[in-house]
């Protein structure tokens, strides 16, 4: 029975066996020292983006002076509301995507919305290019490529309806200021309209 098993164990190591349990052993390291590395390299180029943004793009189309000096003049209930309304559009967009994708982190999301965002607005053809970085940054996350889909074209058909639907709110903003609808009743009749088409055709294709 012994030279048996002293035999099996020498067909083993022939073969490769502990040489191959062995290298199983060592590739959860490899590989989470890959993934470590991915991620360090995600941030990395989500900083160099928005640097390259706010550094070399908006300055040669708009003035950082100009606009401290418009900030500076604000009063300061104006101030606090240009403050909160800027806070709630950088953090909104994340909520769409973590309603889609629940097991979606909000620094994970946070960090892919501005990374497209800056790709998309910054570089030519940048919708293409964000869209392709969506992905890549969601499989890195590790969400299959059937539920980046579904999050991509939900969260695009809600983009859409909310657009639609900006002209009617800037409607009663104008209502409620006191200045004048006429220009903007237009878009905001438009706006309903396309909200109600895409609504009927929405619920049209539900089974």
């Amino acid at each position: 029975m012994s030279g048996a098993a002293d035999s099996a164990a020498a067909s083993r190591a022939l073969s490769g066996g502990p040489a191959a349990g062995s290298a199983g052993s060592a590739s959860p390291p490899a590989a989470g020292k890959r993934s470590r590395a991915y991620r360090a390299g995600a941030v990395l180029l989500g900083v160099v983006v928005i640097v390259a943004v706010f550094a070399g793009v908006i300055p040669r189309f708009a003035s950082y002076h100009g606009a401290w000096a418009a900030l500076v003049k604000m009063s300061p209930a104006w101030a606090v509301a240009i403050t909160v309304a800027a806070a709630v559009n950088l953090l909104v967009p994340v909520w769409p995507f973590q309603a889609v994708l629940p097991q979606l982190r909000f620094r994970r999301g946070f960090m892919q919305i501005q990374t497209s965002t800056a790709v998309a607005t910054t570089v030519p053809a940048g919708g293409a290019l964000a869209l392709g970085l969506t992905y890549r940054m969601f499989g890195s996350f590790g969400f299959p490529a059937v539920a980046v889909s579904t999050a991509v074209v939900t969260t695009g058909v809600w983009n859409l309806g909310f657009k639609f639907g900006l002209p009617i709110v800037a409607v009663v903003l104008l209502a409620v200021t006191g200045q004048s609808t006429g220009r903007a009743v237009g878009a905001a009749l438009i706006g309903v309209l396309l909200i109600v088409v895409s609504g009927d055709h929405t619920v049209a294709g539900l089974p």
